[in-house]
């Protein structure tokens, strides 16, 4: 049985992701990732309890710290935080694999799931599929995508979502759905 071409593109990006993400957190990463400890581990946005309040990405208000970083990418990952958690795997037990598996399945998820959309994209407008596999290279490893899925941030999963919306659009004509579809993203 022969794996779709989806598959290997994401499988192959997420895994080199994987291969050269670093389970650690500057300031932009740890105040993120206090955000999601705190709304999974202490059901709030404020960020006083968590291990990452040394961040210097914080603002004070009415005596409590939160992150000054738009909630939404937090939000999202905190889902995933708390499926971890399920399987005994938190910042408090093991803070570097926590770092590590939220990098990978939150950014570099994401990012390999853009390099699919981008890749459908090339594909519904005709190049040819030598072309697509050069683009695809050269996207995924020679551009910023690269480095900003070993970090956790919300420029690649924005990236992504884009290229997810365009693809979406492109095919406006064949259903409402696409419409629709490309409007949420």
């Amino acid at each position: 049985m022969r794996i779709q071409k989806e598959w290997q593109i994401f499988s192959v990006f997420l895994g080199l992701f994987s291969l050269l993400t670093r389970p650690t957190a500057a300031h932009n990463d740890a105040s993120r990732l206090a955000t999601i400890e705190s709304l999974v581990d202490f059901h709030t946005l404020i960020i006083d309890n968590s291990r990452f309040i040394w961040t210097i990405d914080k603002y004070l208000y009415q005596g409590h710290f939160y992150s000054d970083k738009p909630p939404i990418l937090s939000i999202y990952g905190s889902f995933f935080y708390a499926l971890l958690k399920i399987v005994g795997i938190s910042f408090s037990t093991q803070s570097s694999l926590t770092i590590f598996l939220m990098i990978i399945l939150v950014v570099g998820g994401s990012t390999a799931i853009g390099m699919v959309y981008f890749y459908k994209t090339l594909k519904f407008l005709e190049i040819p599929e030598n072309w697509i596999d050069v683009l695809l290279i050269i996207a995924g490893t020679g551009t910023l995508l690269m480095p900003y899925s070993t970090v956790f941030n919300n420029h690649v999963v924005s990236a992504s979502l884009l290229m997810a919306g365009f693809y979406y659009l492109l095919r406006v004509k064949e259903s409402i759905r696409y419409s629709l579809l490309s409007g949420v993203l």
